[in-house]
């Protein structure tokens, strides 16, 4: 039987498709990249007051940012937390919870928006025994135009996501957002553009 190449080529690419989509931290083969850092930036709204009212999860936690082995059991890790969190913790946007649009903090109340997720991974993956300074916080564009905040981990196998809006624990450059800022993980209080490509 003869396959025309127009058939191969879409057969390629729906593998290729299904590879994204699929690409969870379990598998083991997934491979990531650290995501660049450029000129520094100015802090997202809300975070300035975030760090006024806890500074001590402002303060530097070291001279350089660390990288974490990527063994089966971090990875478990990751998966945990991320599923754990995101099926705790109820979205809700700080305007409908605290009657403004941007006030970061922890979502103690059982509820909160996407930093609120970021801010709840990042603490229980360093009480996991994760370093500080192998966690950041990264804002994009996603695909409707709002500006969301994820927890970024980095791994030897590059930097993965943790993110309210999926599942799965992926790879940065795999997800469809236009990244903007992120916050040095060694540094929490400095925050530094993403440069595009």
């Amino acid at each position: 039987m003869l396959v025309s190449p127009r058939f191969v080529a879409l057969a390629i690419s729906v593998g290729l498709l299904e590879a994204c989509v699929t690409g969870a931290v379990q598998s083991g083969s997934v491979k990531s990249s650290s995501m660049p850092i450029g000129r520094v930036a100015g802090p997202p709204p809300g975070f300035f007051d975030f760090c006024q009212r806890l500074p001590e999860e402002c303060k530097r936690v070291a001279a350089t940012p660390a990288v974490v082995e990527l063994t089966p059991e971090r990875r478990g890790e990751l998966e945990r937390v991320q599923s754990d969190v995101n099926r705790r913790i109820t979205a809700v946007e700080d305007i409908d919870q605290y009657g403004w649009r941007e006030h970061w903090t922890y979502p103690t109340s059982g509820s909160g928006d996407c930093e609120d997720f970021a801010l709840e991974k990042r603490r229980a993956l360093i009480a996991a025994g994760w370093p500080a300074q192998a966690l950041f916080l990264a804002v994009a564009r996603i695909p409707s135009g709002k500006a969301h905040t994820v927890l970024v981990a980095a791994t030897s196998d590059g930097d993965f996501v943790l993110d309210n809006l999926k599942s799965a624990v992926m790879p940065w450059q795999r997800l469809p957002y236009a990244w903007k800022i992120r916050q040095s993980a060694a540094s929490p209080a400095r925050w530094y553009n993403i440069p595009r490509g």
